[in-house]
C-alpha cells in the first residue's frame, strides 16, 4: 500500500519506529525485514532509536540504518562509544532532534523559571556560537555532522519555505576541528540531565 500511494515499485528504507518492539521480539521482527527484503518489497531496514538504548545491540543487529537523536548537549552515546559502534558496522545512522525541540534557540536570560537549569549550558553556547562566528542552527548542525558516523540529518519541515531555509542552513555547515570539537565536550559533557531530557522541562 506504501509503495502504490508514494508511487514506487520499492521502498528504498522501511524503518520501525519504536526500538522496544524489536527489542521485545528480535527474531520475529528481523525475519519479517528479511522477508521484505527477499521480496523485493524494500531495499533497506532501519529502525528508530532513543539515548537510552543500547547502540551496540542495534550495530549487531538485522537493521541497515539508524535513527538516533543527536544534540550539542547530550553526550552519552558518544563518550559510551555507542555512535562508533554504529560506526564500525557501517551503518547508516540518520541524527535527529538536533536543536533539541528548538531549545538552543532559547534566550538564557528570558527562559521561565521552572527551565532555569538551562540557562548556563545555552549561555555557553551562546559563547561558542561568537567565537566560531556561527549561528545556534549551523553550529548544531555542524557539530551532528562532524561526529564520525553519523550519515545525515533529518530536519522536520512542514512548508516549502523550511525546507529552503534548512536547505540554506545546510550550506553554511563547517566540519568542527578537533580543537573546538573537545572544547565542547568540555563546556557540556557534565551538563544537567534534565537538558537533555524533555520530559522533564
Amino acid at each position: 500500500l506504501a509503495k502504490q500511494r508514494l508511487g514506487l515499485p520499492q521502498l528504498p528504507l522501511l524503518m520501525l519506529h519504536h526500538c522496544d518492539e524489536f527489542l521485545q521480539d528480535e527474531d520475529r521482527i528481523a525475519s519479517v525485514f528479511e522477508a521484505l527484503k527477499a521480496s523485493g518489497d524494500i531495499i533497506l531496514s532501519g529502525v528508530s532509536a532513543y539515548s537510552q538504548h543500547d547502540y551496540r545491540k542495534l550495530a549487531d543487529s538485522c537493521f541497515d540504518a539508524v535513527q538516533i537523536p543527536v544534540n550539542i548537549f547530550d553526550w552519552t552515546q558518544i563518550e559510551n562509544g555507542g555512535i562508533a559502534s554504529l560506526h564500525r558496522a557501517d551503518k547508516i545512522v540518520f541524527a535527529r532532534s538536533i536543536f533539541l525541540q528548538g531549545l538552543i534557540f532559547q534566550n538564557p536570560d528570558a527562559l521561565a523559571p521552572g527551565m532555569a537549569f538551562c540557562r548556563e549550558p545555552l549561555r555557553q553556547l551562546r559563547r561558542l556560537c561568537q567565537e566560531y562566528r556561527m549561528t545556534p542552527a549551523v553550529l548544531a548542525m555542524s557539530f551532528a555532522l562532524s561526529i564520525p558516523g553519523i550519515t545525515s540529518l533529518v530536519l522536520g519541515s512542514e512548508t516549502v519555505e523550511q525546507v529552503q531555509q534548512n536547505a540554506a542552513l545546510a550550506e553554511q555547515v563547517q566540519p568542527l576541528s578537533p580543537q573546538q570539537f573537545q572544547q565542547i565536550r568540555q563546556c557540556f559533557a557534565q551538563v544537567d540531565p534534565r537538558v537533555i531530557n524533555p520530559s522533564m522541562w
